[in-house]
């Protein structure tokens, strides 16, 4: 398990907008990319599918991020991982998500 903080601002978020102002479900993973836990992954690894399952997080607002690893497993040449990410605004859950990444893994006989 990790804490991460992070903060979507609104410039950031403003290209994905279309009516209301609240941080897009495609953006929740960069807390996975801004964690101690992505730098640990040599080579490419691939974000393949999330899941949300509640989603209230908003711009120019920091948030507690704890990412915990839920599933890993090797499914012939694929190492896949699933995390799961809770977005803490102080005691209180805004945003749920599942996220699963892949890696090519070379066989080497």
């Amino acid at each position: 398990m990790e804490m991460v903080k992070i903060c979507f601002t609104s410039e950031e978020i403003s290209k994905f907008l279309l009516h209301e102002n609240a941080v897009p479900d495609t953006l929740l993973p960069k807390a996975w990319f801004l964690s101690d836990i992505s730098r640990t992954f040599k080579g490419v690894i691939y974000h393949t599918k999330q899941l949300v399952s509640d989603n209230k997080v908003k711009p120019d607002k920091e948030y507690n991020v704890k990412i915990t690893l839920k599933d890993s497993r090797k499914i012939k040449q694929f190492l896949q991982y699933t995390y799961e990410m809770i977005y803490y605004d102080g005691p209180i859950v805004r945003a749920r998500i599942q996220s699963t990444f892949v890696q090519e893994v070379l066989d080497e006989n």
